[in-house]
């Protein structure tokens, strides 16, 4: 019996001991116990010599030959595995002054992180250290620093061997010239950000064909030429396309209805013509519509109003007519709504749907008939611009007591009749008020006497008598132009 009770303990001990192995063996050393490699650290160190920093703030002052050993541990900035490899390397807005060469890469085999964002770094003669062995660089941030040149003079390596580079942010530099075609081959990409550069060139279809994992695509602020790849219908996990403020032609292909899983679509500040295309409407996840400043014609598709996801759509300043549907009423989830420059008429809808705007902007268009009272619903009003339109009747008292309302201007219209006396002041936040060339009558507007945050205030044009009150200096202490 007392055998039979060793052995059974025994082998339940067993068990256990297996356990405690396993977990010892998979669990990696503390950071604090891993001693980097040697030469590793002394890479490091021969950059550093190579950099200029300021002293006392920079975490550079922690690199030393005297720490060399617990660099993975005392050096800011420097992460390893658990063998001791550099496996990260993150110094964003240490002050750093140098250039990116005098960094051996191919001396760290593990690293996967490089950070050094917000420097002031150049590239300096890369080609000089290119490198033929394959990277295991997954994340490279060099935005914000003083690269100047083409793509390829600023990669530390050859895109043939980061192939394992899935994001790259070279945003906010100098750098000039096409994007390359040769980037296709860093396949594993899924956030490419080249925006604020000055780089132009058509868009290489070859992208859109090989970064099948692509969910960022930002290259906005430079001077892209061409027209949008219809190849980007590969890219179905793409959730932000950035291509505003450049100099792209053409018209936006059908094929971007794909694009399921498009959060952002931004082609503000373009050449791009012809109609919008219906297939923007199988864009349901779509929160961002910003077509400003293009040649689009015709109207906005019907398509539009079933994207119940939009928080922001802006298609001013294009050659867009018709009226606003009454359809729009099912975007509920709007801040912003911006249809400025077109050459819409008819009433604006009485019904916009969402009660979250923050923006309305309809300015120099052709609506017609009176104020719509539904506005004075909209209590996250910040910003009213109804300027340029045929609107007629009086303005109502209810829109003065918009609390979080800073700008309104509903200047060259008709509206008539006085500006509504208040019993009650309201406290309002309003900075700019604009009632300029309408047919408004009376004295000087008294609502304005609870403007005290007013700077600018614009009556001119109107048939206002009377004098300018005494109490403005108190009244409205901020105000700098009186038009």
């Amino acid at each position: 019996m007392a055998l039979r009770s060793r052995t059974h303990a025994s082998k339940s001990i067993i068990p256990l001991r297996i356990s405690l192995l396993l977990l010892l063996l998979s669990t990696p050393p503390c950071s604090s116990s891993t001693i980097i490699q040697h030469g590793e650290a002394e890479s490091l160190l021969r950059w550093k010599s190579a950099l200029s920093a300021a002293a006392s703030a920079s975490p550079l002052t922690t690199w030393s030959p005297a720490t060399s050993s617990s660099a993975c541990s005392s050096w800011r900035g420097v992460t390893c595995d658990a063998a001791g490899h550099v496996a990260e390397l993150s110094l964003p807005g240490a002050g750093l002054h140098g250039e990116l060469r005098a960094l051996d890469l191919a001396a760290f085999p593990a690293l996967a992180k490089l950070d050094l964002r917000r420097n002031n770094i150049t590239a300096g003669v890369v080609a000089a250290n290119v490198s033929t062995r394959a990277s295991n660089l997954t994340y490279l941030d060099l935005s914000d620093n003083a690269f100047a040149g083409h793509i390829l003079d600023v990669l530390p390596l050859s895109p043939a061997t980061l192939q394992q580079l899935s994001y790259l942010n070279l945003s906010s530099n100098g750098l000039y010239g096409p994007i390359l075609r040769s980037l296709s081959a860093m396949g594993k990409m899924t956030v490419f950000d080249v925006s604020r550069n000055r780089l132009n060139s058509d868009i290489p279809s070859e992208l859109f064909t090989n970064w099948i994992e692509l969910t960022q695509f930002r290259v906005q602020n430079n001077s892209i030429t061409g027209s949008i790849p219809p190849t980007i219908c590969n890219t179905t996990k793409l959730k932000y396309l950035r291509l505003a403020k450049n100099k792209l032609t053409g018209e936006i292909p059908a094929e971007i209805g794909r694009l399921a899983s498009l959060q952002a679509l931004e082609l503000a500040d373009n050449i791009l013509t012809g109609p919008i295309p219906n297939s923007v409407g199988n864009l349901t996840d779509l929160l961002v519509m910003d077509l400003f400043s293009n040649g689009f014609t015709g109207v906005i598709p019907p398509e539009i109003f079933n994207l119940t996801a939009l928080r922001t759509i802006d298609v001013g300043t294009n050659r867009l007519e018709g009226e606003v549907p009454a359809s729009i009423s099912y975007l509920r989830n709007l801040y912003g709504l911006y249809l400025s420059n077109y050459r819409f008429s008819g009433t604006i809808p009485s019904d916009l749907g969402s009660r979250q705007f923050v923006t309305i902007v309809l300015a120099s268009n052709s609506f017609s008939g009176e104020f719509p009272l539904t506005f004075c619903q909209l209590d996250s009003l910040e910003i009213l611009d109804l300027s340029n339109n045929h609107l007629h009747g009086e303005i109502p008292s209810c829109l003065w007591h918009l609390q979080d309302l800073v700008f309104m201007d509903l200047s060259y219209n008709s509206f008539s009749g006085e500006v509504p006396p208040m019993s009650a002041y309201p406290n309002s936040s309003l900075e700019s008020v604009h009632l300029a060339n309408n047919n408004l009558t009376g004295g000087y507007p008294m609502v304005l006497k609870g403007c005290k945050w007013l700077i600018i205030l614009d009556l001119g044009g109107n048939h206002f008598t009377g004098t300018i009150p005494s109490w403005i200096g108190t009244s409205n202490p901020l105000l700098r132009f009186l038009i």
